[in-house]
């Protein structure tokens, strides 16, 4: 009996142990790598707190063979516009008659090169990624379930996952916190019941969380409750007729002219003058508003007040399309920038938003 238990405690040591040395290697990757991350939330509006993520998940932070023999940190595959660059082999998370198929992955001279491919990636602006810009670097939780709405990665727990490492590692606080959705919960158990906070109001969340209500239920009650919780951004963002308020975009509100609607079911619904809107979007006629376009429903700022500083341009922008990104008046980014209005952009101009 004292031999069982001794091989017990034994294998108990030996997993803490090997629990340990794997979270010493996550932090070790962070530590490493985060300066990419917040650079990237700055220049290109990709929440940090996801960089880092798909990072840690995407190469087992920095130990898989694709890390290791390709600098390929994000699992993207070369495909056929990655033309006759270097690639490397290696299974995929797909399968074939049951069995992971072989890929050929995307090989980087280094780390830096694969990060900024996967920047590359998401802001393609015809790519399948742009919707995870509508909403703010804070909000963790709905860039990750799009970007598996997106078809980044097939794991179905993808989303689950990315956000696991965010708040295990506290990696919203890479840039200042992140917002927790209403419908957020975090559960405490003492004994046979559970108390819980329910989020109704979007808030930040810094190391010490604040809530708005406390609840105390029963322990059966609760678990209905959490599946419900768990779901709540999932069915927030997969709604197939979305509603029509889009932002914040620098603490403004807007929305998105949807196909089959224009101006005017916008004026209809949130009583606003067309002239207004036209005014606010610094158009001169309605047909300059496309459908997909976001519409400000207020007046654009004079500077942006998230934490990107800089917007490097892509192919075929505009001055126009970079104030409808981040909701900053055509004249003040042009002041900001020692520009005119009529400057002509070019792919990879770098603008500064603050």
């Amino acid at each position: 009996m004292k031999k069982i238990f001794l091989l017990c405690s034994l294998a108990l040591l030996a997993l803490s142990a090997q629990a340990q040395r794997r979270n010493n290697v996550i932090w070790n990757y962070i530590e490493r790598y985060k300066h990419i991350a917040i650079q990237h939330e700055r220049l290109y509006g990709i929440p940090a707190s996801i960089t880092m993520a798909q990072g840690i998940l995407e190469s087992n932070a920095g130990q898989s063979g694709l890390a290791r023999k390709a600098n390929n940190h994000f699992g993207i595959k070369a495909g056929s516009s990655w033309g006759k660059r270097p690639t490397c082999p290696a299974k995929d998370d797909e399968f074939k008659n049951g069995k992971l198929i072989d890929s050929q992955f995307r090989a980087y001279p280094s780390v830096e090169a694969s990060y900024e491919d996967h920047a590359k990636l998401l802001l393609d602006p015809k790519g399948y990624y742009r919707p995870c810009f509508n909403y703010p670097v804070s909000n963790y939780r709905a860039w990750a379930y799009m970007l598996k709405k997106c078809g980044y990665a097939s794991a179905p727990n993808y989303a689950e996952s990315l956000i696991n490492y965010i708040e295990t590692y506290q990696l919203y606080n890479l840039t200042g916190g992140g917002l927790i959705p209403p419908g957020a919960y975090t559960p405490t158990q003492q004994g046979t019941r559970i108390t819980y906070t329910i989020v109704k109001k979007e808030v930040i969340r810094y190391d010490t969380i604040y809530y708005e209500v406390t609840e105390t239920i029963d322990v059966d009650e609760t678990v209905e409750q959490i599946q419900l919780n768990e779901k709540f951004v999932e069915e927030m963002v997969e709604q197939e007729d979305p509603p029509y308020w889009k932002g914040p975009i620098n603490g403004l509100g807007c929305t998105i002219l949807y196909p089959g609607q224009t101006l005017d079911d916008i004026v209809e619904k949130y009583h606003i003058s067309k002239m207004q809107l036209l005014e606010f979007n610094e158009v001169n006629g309605e047909d300059q508003i496309k459908t997909g376009d976001t519409v400000f429903l207020e007046k654009k700022r004079k500077r942006y007040r998230d934490s990107q500083e800089q917007y490097r341009v892509r192919e075929g922008e505009n001055l126009h399309d970079v104030s409808q990104i981040f909701g900053v008046r055509m004249a003040s980014l042009a002041k900001i920038n020692g520009i005119t209005l009529e400057t002509q952009l070019k792919e990879d101009d770098i603008l500064w938003v603050k």
